[in-house]
């Protein structure tokens, strides 16, 4: 029985694994490192001269005198370290972000938060904290002898509503778009292509290199050996 010729395309194995390899090794995207400021206030726990306003601890305590406190303590009950001890600084988290963002919404200014950070507490936490105020937009907030005091941003003033006349209303009428010519749609989406081709050729150079020194030369040269050898014969 004469037996079928098995035909092999050199690289066939490399040319089916490089979409497997790119998707589980290939370029992502990178990561996005922002930086954050904060301005703490001086040490200085002394009246202000007179015409003079400082940013001072003094002038802080000031302010909060006669403030109503809310205060949330990440530090407290920090010295048992086990499942239980995570669970309830996970939900002190989660009210904190939700208190803020109810301050936020409803502009209650009746009293101040203060987050007490302890001696356990992370520079994680307090970095935490930081970027809530950036969220939901704090625009007043001070962190003095480790610990944040969030104030309440006013509402905002109101925009009168306008009136208007019969006159005035202008009535719209919806416009027919023209659908664009199939050869246009054709061109955005190769170009587009092109674009992702190429944004996945240079964050893999390594791989696209061994593609075409594997596959497509080697697959090159058979097919010129081949046609050297058809027109011989």
């Amino acid at each position: 029985m004469r037996k079928g010729k098995l035909y092999y395309v050199p690289g066939l194995i490399s040319l089916l694994g490089l979409p497997i390899l790119l998707y589980f090794l290939g370029p992502r995207e990178p990561k996005l490192l922002t930086t954050m400021r904060i301005n703490l206030p001086t040490e200085d726990i002394k009246p202000d001269p007179p015409g003079l306003i400082r940013f001072s601890k003094w002038r802080a305590y000031q302010m909060l005198k006669h403030q109503k406190m809310v205060t949330v303590d990440l530090g407290e009950n920090n010295w048992s370290a086990n499942a239980l001890h995570d669970f309830i600084h996970l939900k002190k988290l989660d009210f904190i972000s939700g208190e803020i963002a109810r301050r936020q919404f409803t502009h209650d200014s009746g009293s101040v938060l203060k987050i007490q950070l302890g001696d356990d507490c992370t520079y994680g936490d307090f970095a935490w904290i930081l970027n809530q105020t950036k969220v939901y937009d704090v625009r007043r907030f001070v962190f003095i002898d480790d610990a944040y005091y969030l104030f309440t941003n006013p509402p905002r003033e109101r925009v009168p509503d306008l009136v208007l006349s019969p006159l005035d209303v202008v009535y719209s009428q919806p416009v027919e778009v023209a659908k664009p010519p199939t050869w246009e749609i054709f061109k955005k989406w190769l170009m587009e292509w092109v674009g992702m081709a190429y944004d996945v050729i240079k964050g893999s150079y390594i791989y696209v290199s061994g593609f075409l020194l594997l596959i497509v030369i080697p697959g090159i040269l058979r097919l010129r050996n081949k046609g050297m050898r058809v027109r011989i014969k």
